[in-house]
C-alpha cells in the first residue's frame, strides 16, 4: 500500500539532491566569476599595493579575506532575507487554498494511472 507513495518520495529526494548540487555548482560558478571582475576592475589598486612591498601571498590573502567576508555577510543577509520572505509568502497562502491544492493533488492522484500505482496495483 505504501509502495507508490515510497517511489515518489524517493523520486524526489533524488530530484532535490540533484537541484542541490546544481545551485551549489552555479553558485560557485558566479563567485568565481565575480571575483575575476572584482580583480579586473581593481589591477591598478593591487599593483599600487605589489609597489608599495606587498608581496604576491600577501596580496592573494588579501583578496581571499576580502571574498570570504563579503561571501559570509551574503550567506548571512540570505538566509535571513529567505526566512523572511518564506514567512511572508506563507502568510499571503490563504488556508482555504492550501486545501485546495491539496484535494486537487489528492483528486489527481487518485484519476492518474501513473506507472508506480499500476504496479503496485499488478503486485497484489
Amino acid at each position: 500500500m505504501l509502495q507508490p507513495f515510497d517511489s515518489v518520495a524517493s523520486s524526489l529526494n533524488q530530484t532535490m539532491t540533484i537541484l542541490v548540487i546544481v545551485s551549489v555548482l552555479l553558485a560557485i560558478v558566479i563567485l568565481y566569476n565575480l571575483i575575476n571582475i572584482k580583480v579586473a576592475e581593481r589591477i591598478r589598486e593591487l599593483s599600487t599595493i605589489k609597489v608599495l612591498g606587498f608581496h604576491n601571498n600577501e596580496v592573494t590573502l588579501y583578496i581571499y579575506r576580502e571574498t570570504i567576508v563579503l561571501s559570509l555577510v551574503g550567506i548571512v543577509l540570505g538566509l535571513v532575507a529567505g526566512f523572511y520572505l518564506h514567512q511572508f509568502l506563507i502568510q499571503m497562502i490563504s488556508p482555504a487554498t492550501r486545501l485546495l491544492v491539496c484535494s486537487l493533488i489528492f483528486i489527481y492522484l487518485l484519476v492518474n494511472k501513473n506507472p508506480p500505482f499500476q504496479r503496485a496495483g499488478n503486485s497484489l
